[in-house]
């Protein structure tokens, strides 16, 4: 204990404290000192040229410790923004979105194709075609009549009225430019000896073609 009173540990301003710490010590100084001058005391061997100096050398490494807190802060900031943007890129979620739409047309032409060689197996023939045998109901699939087979064209009715399938499959995006299209050939009364199937893949200049008998593959759009 000194002899104004005042426990020596006031004044030992830790390095070891935080900003905060730091601040609520220096305000306690500030109230003892106030409290021991107005009680006609004077402090023992502490002057205010001395406290102003340890006030003055506490702010500045105050400062140091916000401004690095600062520093540490925008530097995790762009090492998280770095890394969303290398993630993004990476995975690049579009393109996976394409792949995805493709793989799913892929997927369904093929299964129209399993059907369409079932017809074959049962009729002789494959189904008539119309202009409007295709999932938007429109040539180069611009048609605006619906959002879906035609159910009076040939293949609606080959596939679907006939009980080989449920449903015809619709394009993942099914909007201008991406559709299914079925176009029979050689036909006659009947049916047709021949047809193609296909489908514009989001893969530039690609179709997903299908052709009898059950042959389906990537053609470049020449």
């Amino acid at each position: 204990m000194r002899a104004d009173g005042i426990e020596p540990s006031t004044f030992a301003l830790s390095e070891q404290r935080s900003p905060t710490e730091l601040r609520a010590q220096i305000f306690k100084i500030v109230t003892i000192l106030t409290q021991t001058y107005s009680k006609g005391q004077e402090p023992d061997k502490l002057t205010f040229s001395e406290f102003k100096f340890k006030i003055r050398f506490e702010m500045q490494k105050t400062a140091r410790i916000a401004g690095v807190t600062v520093i540490g802060f925008i530097l995790r900031v762009l090492v998280i923004g770095f890394a969303i943007i290398f993630i993004y890129n990476y995975i690049n979620p579009p393109n996976k979105i394409r792949q995805y739409n493709d793989s799913q047309r892929q997927r369904d032409l093929n299964l129209i194709a399993d059907k369409l060689e079932l017809y074959f197996s049962s009729n002789g023939v494959y189904p008539p075609s119309s202009g409007t045998d295709n999932s938007r109901q429109g040539n180069n699939c611009r048609g605006d009549f619906g959002n879906g087979w035609n159910t009076n064209a040939g293949l609606y009715q080959a596939l679907v009225g006939a009980g080989f399938l449920e449903g015809l499959p619709t394009d993942p995006i099914n909007k201008t430019g991406f559709c299914y299209t079925y176009q029979g050939s050689s036909c006659s009364a009947t049916g047709c000896s021949r047809y193609i199937l296909w489908a514009p893949l989001e893969k530039a200049k690609v179709n997903y073609v299908c052709r009898d008998p059950r042959d389906c593959s990537e053609e470049v759009i020449r």
